[in-house]
């Protein structure tokens, strides 16, 4: 299970049990307290209606149905009470009266419970002995809303208890504040979940986001990849990516040095153990041309030396982006002037370049001249050094809205299938058809960095090249495409 799925399911977990412990607590809290409430209220009102019933119960003749009347009375009141978002119209409250031995002598909702005796429910048994009485009682114990609270005052006269008077308050009649009261807590409780795991999501994808990319650079680095420095809208992830770039500057560093080092040592050997060899013989006695022979050698060698020197040099300065100046260039200008150039090897080798531009060619790039240069001049020097003689160079220029292409194809003998998987690759080399001797191997490899560096790719193909209707050689395509507006890094 992958980190981001971990802390996912810990952080909606935690959440979860969190909320649902805290709305199970006001959940199971509000109806207690609202009963509570109502108690409280019951115990004000049985103390002030036992005052008001002492009158009604002096002397042997019990003055019950003035009492009677009153409730009735009370009973055909229209409240028209608005209590927050409830309308009581009618009251739901009930009581009844017994005397000091605990019979029933009123009760303003039952009348056939005249008589009986109640002495041994708590809230009269417990009123009577002086106590605070009250019960709760269902008439269908598996149903809360069936409930009644019955809450007593003693009818006191000259301090003696003459009787007892129980106010009835129903659950159902109490619910009414209850319910909403527990949807609004699930909702409000339902939906405040809802939020903090959408936002938890958000958070883990974000936080996961930034892993990946790390992840990814980390990846290009391991592979030898290009990768720009990171930038993360997070100041400690930015301080991990600032680090981890600076190691890598620091490895990069360590390790570039020490390939171009065995690089530059390897490649030198061959040159130097001619000159070597060349100058040993020079020190014995031979005649003029001899000796002119392995000075050109010797020449020879220096400048393949001094070629092979330079060109590292450029290569590595393009690798490690310092040599950049981004300037607007009119690339078929560019082209044109390179063209010139090797006049002399194209007359050499009876070779003619036709230059072909599409009708909506627009040649304008955005790059440094120096090294688009030094990639047309590559490119040309391979395909005039590997076409056949007295053949026709075709160059195909082409641009789009993000880029601009060039195509070279030459006639002459194609690249060997082995080759391909390292064409690109620093010092590898075929030989040359005139010479049959191997170049240095850097140009194509700085043709492609400059690619890279210009947003582009080169791509090299087999193609076969047609020179007739009815006849046609094999050639090489080779296609650069830059980006019209690089970004200098």
């Amino acid at each position: 299970m992958s980190m981001f799925l971990r802390l996912s399911l810990l952080y909606l977990v935690l959440i979860s049990c969190s909320i649902i412990l805290v709305l199970n607590i006001f959940y199971d809290d509000i109806k207690p307290s609202i009963r509570q409430a109502s108690e409280e209220t019951l115990v004000d009102s049985a103390t002030l209606l036992a005052e008001f019933s002492v009158p009604y119960l002096v002397g042997d003749h019990k003055d019950l149905e003035n009492l009677e009347v009153l409730f009735e009375l009370f009973k055909q009141r229209t409240l028209n009470a608005k209590i927050w978002s409830h309308i009581k119209v009618k009251t739901n409250l009930n009581f009844y009266i017994t005397d000091h031995k605990g019979e029933v002598i009123f009760h303003s909702s039952d009348k056939s419970q005249h008589g009986k005796d109640y002495s041994r429910w708590l809230d009269v048994s417990r009123t009577l002995a002086g106590k605070y009485g009250a019960r709760t009682t269902r008439t269908d114990p598996a149903n809360d809303l069936t409930g009644s609270m019955y809450v007593a005052a003693p009818i006191v006269l000259d301090k003696e208890i003459i009787g007892v008077i129980t106010l009835i308050q129903t659950h159902y009649g109490i619910q009414q504040f209850i319910g909403p009261a527990q949807t609004k807590i699930l909702v409000v409780g339902g939906l405040l979940l809802l939020t903090l795991v959408i936002l938890g999501v958000l958070l883990a994808s974000w936080f996961n986001k930034m892993l990946k990319r790390l992840t990814a650079y980390v990846n290009k680095i391991r592979h030898g990849d290009v990768a720009e420095q990171l930038q993360l809208n997070d100041p400690s992830f930015n301080k991990l990516a600032d680090t981890l770039h600076k190691m890598r500057q620091e490895l990069d560093g360590k390790a570039y040095i020490e390939q171009y080092v065995q690089t530059l040592t390897h490649e030198l050997k061959t040159p130097l153990s001619a000159i070597s060899a060349a100058a040993q013989i020079l020190e014995s006695d031979l005649d003029d041309a001899t000796k002119k022979k392995f000075l050109h050698n010797i020449e020879t060698e220096v400048q393949r030396s001094k070629q092979l020197i330079e060109r590292l040099l450029l290569l590595a300065s393009i690798e490690n982006q310092q040599h950049q100046v981004f300037n607007s260039i009119n690339l078929e200008h560019l082209i044109n002037d390179e063209i010139e150039s090797f006049q002399a090897q194209l007359t050499n080798k009876n070779i003619q370049i036709k230059l072909n531009r599409s009708e909506v060619f627009d040649g304008d790039v955005i790059g440094d001249e120096f090294l688009l240069r030094m990639a047309v001049r590559n490119l040309l020097d391979n395909a005039i050094d590997f076409s056949f003689n007295g053949v026709i160079l075709e160059m195909y220029l082409e641009s789009t809205k993000t880029d601009v292409g060039l195509r070279i194809i030459n006639q002459g003998e194609v690249i060997p299938e082995y080759a391909f998987v390292r064409i690109f690759e620093r010092f590898f080399s075929t030989p040359r058809p005139s010479t049959g001797r191997k170049s240095s191997g850097l140009g194509l490899c700085l043709v492609n960095e400059i690619a890279r560096l210009h947003g582009g790719k080169i791509s090299l193909n087999n193609t076969m090249v047609n020179i007739a209707s009815d006849h046609s050689v094999t050639g090489v395509e080779a296609e650069l495409k830059l980006a019209k507006n690089a970004k200098q890094s």
